[in-house]
């Protein structure tokens, strides 16, 4: 009866209703209530039952099969049936299935074997959907032997089953060099349009793991392909961004992705992110706007939104008078949705956001909650395996952006100013700051510790790619806080739980980095011999000045070394005033920062990156942790490999060009990185004047960058430089030097150079030191045109400067020796400081300014100069704009109390 009704109703033309199917399942499971397995495997009912079940949505007698009699479809005769089950493993998604399956097919298949294309699909269904990562591990074994096949027929148009299922199972098991090897072997030729998620996602994986020019090369072509594709045009503008291109690039890349591809949310918000952290306030603000239409914006996004949109309010003073407790701002860590995880993550509100004000009492009790709160996530984590890593990933990155936001900057703060210190330089303390960001990277780390040690915990959406993600995000969270051991140690743990392919260059990669991070430069050598992509790269220690000009010039630790010449600046004392938002006025003590300079004669050595020197003895010089305030150091670049604090590995270069005569180096010639008038200005230009006066252009050319802005060059020529006194190379040359001179690095005015400067810059602008120009002049500052820290009622204030006969200037829209011929006639000067406050060093002794800032934190940088030039310098602190503490802390926009604004005005005009 099951026959007939198979013939008669199941194979008609028209397709059978499912209560036909349902009846010819129902009959054949009566038929066959005494017929042994033997006869039903080889019965040809049962692979149209199987194929019946699955019109349905049932499962059992598949089940029964994989379950109870998986070796018995190893025959060939029963080859037909074999393939049924497989297809029916891959349509019905039962991934649950086929493990035992795939175990007892490892020793019987051959890359003839007809059912080959079914096999590949349901090991990629398997790949796909197992949390387990033991099975993953199987579909990495089998990924290996269809590899060769998938290779060999790239081209094959019927073979597009087997290709799409082999690059999901490289992508699944984060098998970079079997990615690589398809990827070379299909992109020859284009490939069928079905390919193109498999190979949009294959492209991904490379470029989030390994980006290099031959990944940035599949990424073009694959644009062409699969015309408006987010996840390839996404990728394109991100490597863009690390060849350090304009944004216009990656915008415009950005900006072909189809709105009604699903990932056009995801690119829009990464490139209004990267706009407004860069400034360039219109064009983010245009991004935010389309990814709000797919779906509304967090919490941080409006704040960003909101900051962006603020210079056009009309309401900056209701804002600035809104209670903290009433502005509409983002709930932090208290909005998050934590899941199964909310009882162990419970007490991360308790600490997580807190404003880390200079309280002896308070910086007890937060790091008493944070550490509760550590200790509370650990114990009551949930025991079973169910906790989804794609979640864990989210809620760590989003615990760690709420620290880096709130904390980030502090502690870059406490790492780069030691010499400046407590409550007259903020309210915030760079102290309690740092200790939580500190908290926050143990959390992270903990978080990735729990979730990736256990077998299971893999989605559809977290595979192999999210574990290993997490897995990174928690080994540089413990690198940062410098427990190196335990970071490595897990890395090697997890090398030998996931077997010898999953994963294995991301794993590899990791371990290079905890070896660099402890220096051990020889162990980082030998893991990156072994590694398949990159193995012969340029591995070296990263060193500071004193400790890498010693090994440079083969020196003891701790030898006094020999230079060319040193010299240590004395520091200036002086004092300057603040006055608090609440009107109060007090004067501060303060002495600039110790400076000292040398140069060293050092043979042999080699400039990359453009601002890198690299000596055979001494590796990589690394820079003082206030230049790394501007970025991880080595800075974003193609070519660097791998990276921790106290080591590196580099692209080696593809040519070197050698420079056979001597030259004069600047250290941290960092210009194209940190485009600042203050970085050149006080850092970098007196150099280049000690170098001149100390006769070290004498036969020597002077190095630099061939893409230094026109204004740097400009500055070179209004001190009497001509282009015949310094010889460039480009961003990307590598240049080995036969004979250098190596200036040491500045990271604080020095009060001797800053003279030098200001006399050779006002001889240059026609002005006689002894004969000054009378200073009748006001000056204010403007920011308009700036998006970062915004004073958002600076209009106002202007109005009442002009009144008191203040002229507003944009010094950076003026030559450089028309601003030292304004600052050098000035009274007085005020406004938001800036970088165009670095002209405060041509004003003369007696100059009243005036700085409108926030109350958090203010930097000695400025007020050094005040200290040097023996100016009066004024702070006039404001209140930061409720609701827009998750944007930035230091891009956190302010405004200032019009009445204290204007009697700080007044001051400055001696009234």
């Amino acid at each position: 009866m099951a026959q007939s009704l198979h013939s008669g109703l199941i194979k008609s033309p028209s397709t059978p209703s499912a209560l036909a199917v349902q009846c010819f399942l129902d009959v054949l499971a009566m038929g066959w209530r005494q017929t042994p397995w033997s006869e039903r495997l080889d019965s040809s009912l049962l692979s149209h039952a199987l194929q019946a079940e699955g019109v349905v949505g049932q499962a059992s007698l598949l089940t029964s099969v994989l379950t109870d009699h998986p070796t018995e479809l190893r025959s060939q005769e029963r080859e037909t049936l074999l393939r049924v089950c497989l297809r029916c493993i891959r349509r019905g998604q039962h991934w649950h299935l086929a493990p035992d399956l795939l175990n007892t097919l490892e020793d019987v298949w051959a890359p003839g074997k007809a059912w080959t294309g079914e096999l590949a699909g349901a090991l990629a269904t398997l790949a796909q959907h197992s949390p387990h990562l033991n099975e993953l591990g199987l579909t990495a074994r089998w990924l290996q032997r269809l590899l060769p096949l998938a290779v060999r027929s790239a081209h094959d148009p019927d073979r597009v089953v087997l290709h799409s299922a082999v690059l999901t199972l490289a992508v699944r098991t984060v098998d970079l060099p079997a990615l690589r090897r398809l990827l070379e072997a299909m992109s020859a030729h284009q490939p069928a349009p079905v390919l193109e998620p498999a190979l949009t996602s294959a492209l991904s994986c490379l470029a989030q793991f390994e980006p290099d020019p031959q990944v940035a090369g599949w990424l073009a072509q694959a644009s062409a392909w699969f015309e408006g594709s987010a996840p390839v045009l996404l990728e394109r503008a991100r490597w863009a961004q690390r060849q350090g291109e304009a944004p216009q690039v990656a915008m415009s890349l950005v900006d072909a992705i189809s709105p009604s591809h699903q990932g056009y949310r995801r690119a829009m918000l990464w490139m209004a992110d990267a706009l407004f952290f860069a400034g360039h306030a219109p064009d983010a603000e245009q991004f935010y706007q389309r990814a709000g239409v797919v779906r509304p914006l967090s919490g941080a996004e409006q704040a960003r939104m909101a900051h962006l949109q603020m210079r056009q309010s009309s309401s900056v003073q209701e804002a600035l008078e809104t209670p903290v407790d009433q502005a509409d701002s983002d709930a932090g860590w208290q909005g998050v949705d934590t899941g199964v995880l909310a009882d162990a993550l419970s007490l991360v509100g308790s600490w997580l956001g807190a404003e880390p004000v200079r309280n002896s009492g308070a910086r007890v009790a937060l790091e008493g909650l944070a550490e509760r709160s550590l200790a509370h996530c650990r114990t009551q984590w949930p025991q079973q395996d169910t906790v989804p890593v794609d979640m864990v990933l989210q809620l760590a990155r989003t615990l760690q952006q709420i620290s880096e936001q709130r904390y980030g900057h502090l502690s870059e703060i406490e790492a780069a100013y030691p010499h400046h210190r407590g409550p007259a330089y903020g309210e915030l303390d760079p102290a309690l700051g740092a200790s939580l960001r500190r908290a926050a990277l143990r959390h992270v780390a903990l978080m990735a510790q729990l979730a990736t040690q256990t077998e299971r915990g893999l989605t559809r959406q977290a595979g192999m790619r999210v574990w290993l993600e997490l897995l990174r995000w928690g080994v540089q969270a413990l690198l940062t806080l410098e427990h190196h051991d335990e970071a490595l140690a897990w890395v090697r743990a997890a090398q030998y739980s996931v077997g010898p392919t999953m994963g294995h260059s991301v794993l590899t990669a990791l371990e290079e980095r905890c070896l660099l991070a402890q220096g051990l430069v020889v162990e980082a050598q030998a893991v990156r011999l072994a590694m398949p992509h990159e193995a012969n790269a340029d591995v070296m220690p990263l060193r500071e000045w004193p400790e890498w000009v010693s090994a440079a010039l083969g020196e003891a630790p701790g030898q006094a070394h020999s230079s060319e010449s040193a010299w240590q600046d004395q520091t200036v004392s002086g004092r300057f005033e603040t006055v608090s938002p609440d009107g109060l006025l007090t004067e501060h003590a303060h002495t600039t920062a110790p400076v000292s300079l040398e140069a060293a004669r050092l043979p042999g050595l080699q400039v990359r990156l453009s601002y890198g020197l690299i000596h055979p003895q001494a590796g990589l010089l690394r820079p003082h942790a206030w230049h790394r305030t501007m970025g991880e150091f080595p800075y974003t670049h193609p070519d660097v490999l791998s990276s921790s604090a106290r080591g590196t590995s580099l692209r080696r270069p593809a040519a070197t060009r050698t420079v056979d005569f001597p030259v004069v180096v600047l250290a941290n010639m960092d210009a194209l990185e940190h485009r600042n008038y203050y970085h050149w200005m006080m850092l970098i230009l007196p150099r280049i004047l000690v170098a001149q006066d100390a006769g070290w252009l004498q036969g020597r050319q002077l190095l630099l960058p061939a893409e230094l802005s026109s204004w740097m060059l400009s500055s070179l020529t209004d001190l009497g430089f001509t282009p015949a006194q310094w010889t460039t190379y480009s961003r990307d040359e590598t240049l080995n030097l036969s004979d250098a001179l190596v200036i040491s690095p500045l990271e604080f005015t020095s009060p001797t150079l800053l003279e030098l400067l200001r006399k050779r810059l006002w001889q240059a602008a026609g002005l006689d030191a002894t004969r000054p120009p009378y200073p009748d002049k006001r000056i204010f500052v403007s920011r308009r045109s700036e998006n970062r820290r915004p004073l958002m009622n600076e209009p106002a204030v202007v109005a009442h400067a002009e009144s008191l006969g203040f002229e507003v200037v944009a010094p950076e829209t003026l030559p450089l020796l028309d601003q030292v011929r304004l600052f050098a006639s000035a009274s007085a000067v005020a406004g938001p400081p800036g970088a165009a406050f670095t002209n405060l060093a041509w004003a003369q002794a007696g100059t009243k300014v005036v700085a409108l800032y926030k109350p958090d934190v203010h930097l000695p940088t400025f007020v050094d100069i005040s200290v040097i030039r023996g100016q009066r310098h004024r702070w006039l602190l404001g209140k930061p704009l409720p609701g827009f503490e998750r944007a930035s802390l230091v891009n956190t926009p302010y405004a200032v109390h019009i009445a204290q604004a204007h009697d700080a005005l007044r001051w400055a005009c001696g009234r």
